[in-house]
């Protein structure tokens, strides 16, 4: 079977400084996977390198059995796979609802479907704030 996303001799760098070598993994359909290790081993900056948030110089990337190693970030989003940084940002001049509309994606066959409705069942005291400002909220 193929799998959901396959990472195959990532090398990333910072400058001329060499911050990933060689990193290779696969993600079945289903499955969780954690990467996992200390501060500065690199977690962000591979998510950042799939993602093409980054220059890096060599790797194969594949999503979904498509190789995406190439495409611009927006396209790779688009395309369903996501990075959301650790400090979980969010635009402080918006709205909560207006937040969420920009993270929506199209429904995509396969894919779990979120409505706000569904998300402030989980997170009732967002639903209470969803017209604040997030930056007071």
């Amino acid at each position: 079977m193929t799998p959901l996303l396959k990472v195959e001799r990532l090398n990333a760098y910072y400058g001329r400084a060499q911050i990933l070598f060689d990193v290779s993994f696969e993600v079945g359909r289903g499955e969780v996977v954690a990467l996992m290790g200390r501060n500065g081993a690199g977690k962000s900056t591979t998510m950042k390198a799939i993602m093409n948030m980054m220059p890096r110089k060599s790797g194969d990337i594949a999503f979904m059995g498509e190789r995406i190693d190439a495409w611009p970030t927006h396209r790779i989003a688009r395309a369903g796979l996501g990075y959301v940084p650790e400090d979980r940002r969010v635009f402080g001049d918006l709205t909560v609802m207006e937040n969420l509309d920009t993270g929506r994606q199209p429904p995509r066959d396969g894919a779990p479907s979120w409505t706000p409705n569904k998300l402030f069942r989980v997170f009732p005291n967002l639903g209470e704030m969803r017209e604040n400002v997030a930056g007071r909220a």
